[in-house]
């Protein structure tokens, strides 16, 4: 009798279930270790019916009101005077598993609640300034990691279209123009070659 051995889902054997094909070293995974792929496969598609979990809950139509200044806990305009309302919808809920126990709370694997209306889907275009934190980390890197930031920007801009090539440096433009020119320059050597 033959000694059992490892097999893929197709039969073929398996000679080393431990480790997986690399480009290099420390490289990135190949997608042609087809076994690891089939073994992810299998670890996502697996179902664990004590782990299903089904959301009950409830919600509440309302008004959220500032009532106190939080403007030390945030930039958002939504907060930023006491007094400022807006129309919220909120809902609570429990996870309930497939055993009929949950939990609820507001923890990190608890129940919780979510926030929608106004306030969920909440914009501060024209309000805050989306730039200037990019802006100030542009200006904090080295001359040799901004190239590096420009080749790498460069790289998959060069392969779109103008439109979004003039629209993406228009935002890169608003968190500085040294970065813009720094990428548009990029840009320009790649489709010289």
């Amino acid at each position: 009798m033959t000694e059992p051995r490892l097999t893929t889902a197709s039969g073929i054997p398996v000679a080393d279930n431990q480790n997986s094909l690399s480009a290099g070293a420390r490289g990135p995974l190949l997608l042609q270790d087809f076994h690891l792929i089939e073994k992810l496969q299998h670890f996502n598609r697996e179902r664990i019916p004590e782990r299903v979990v089904h959301a009950k809950g409830s919600g509440a139509y309302g008004t959220f009101t500032v009532t106190h200044d939080i403007g030390k806990y945030t930039k958002a305009k939504l907060f930023s005077a006491v007094g400022r309302q807006t129309e919220t919808f909120v809902r609570f809920y429990e996870n309930v598993n497939a055993a009929g126990t949950g939990s609820s709370g507001f923890g990190h694997g608890d129940g919780g609640w979510a926030l929608t209306g106004l306030a969920g889907r909440y914009d501060g275009r024209g309000q805050e300034d989306d730039y200037s934190q990019a802006g100030n980390l542009f200006r904090l890197l080295p001359p040799q990691e901004q190239q590096n930031l420009f080749d790498n920007m460069a790289g998959p801009l060069s392969q779109t279209s103008t439109a979004i090539q003039t629209r993406m440096l228009g935002h890169i433009e608003k968190a500085d123009p040294a970065y813009a020119a720094g990428v548009r320059a990029a840009i320009g050597a790649r489709n010289a070659r």
